[in-house]
């Protein structure tokens, strides 16, 4: 993988506040920097969101940014976590890529995110672009257990 920059965009299961051990790892070795939003599509590919990026898409897709301390050091755990590690066999589920975020302060960067690399055909689209929001939403549609 070479696309890295040191700010990262997450939507889905490693945002801010997220429960898992990734999520932590990037607690700790990361600075949040705020929330964004970039221009994408978002599908539902499992119990996990896809990104596909577009920069002509009126979609935008909602995240967080986190400014990476050491890459050297955390991007070969992440790239495991997403399947695209040197030890995962190809082709892998997801590539990085940088891409142009929108911060929610106005200002715009360059950050690296995961794009997912298999076909999204019949997979669920998240039209509001926000996986946290629509994981929220199926929780309701499911009720109490």
């Amino acid at each position: 993988m070479t696309s890295a920059s040191r700010n990262l965009f997450v939507y889905g299961t490693l945002r801010r506040g997220a429960d898992n051990e990734f999520a932590q790892l990037l607690t700790r070795s990361a600075k949040w920097v705020g929330g964004g939003q970039a221009h994408g599509r978002l599908y539902l590919v499992g119990d996990y969101p896809g990104f596909i990026a577009s920069p002509t898409s009126g979609d935008w897709v909602r995240g967080d940014v986190y400014e990476i301390r050491d890459t050297d050091a955390t991007y070969p755990d992440l790239d495991s976590y997403e399947g695209c590690g040197f030890d995962d066999l190809e082709p892998h589920e997801y590539r990085r890529i940088v891409i142009p975020v929108r911060l929610d302060s106005g200002k715009s960067i360059r950050a690296t995110v995961y794009e997912y690399q298999r076909s999204v055909a019949g997979k669920p689209h998240i039209a509001s672009g926000d996986y946290r929001a629509a994981q929220h939403e199926m929780a309701k549609l499911s009720g109490p257990r």
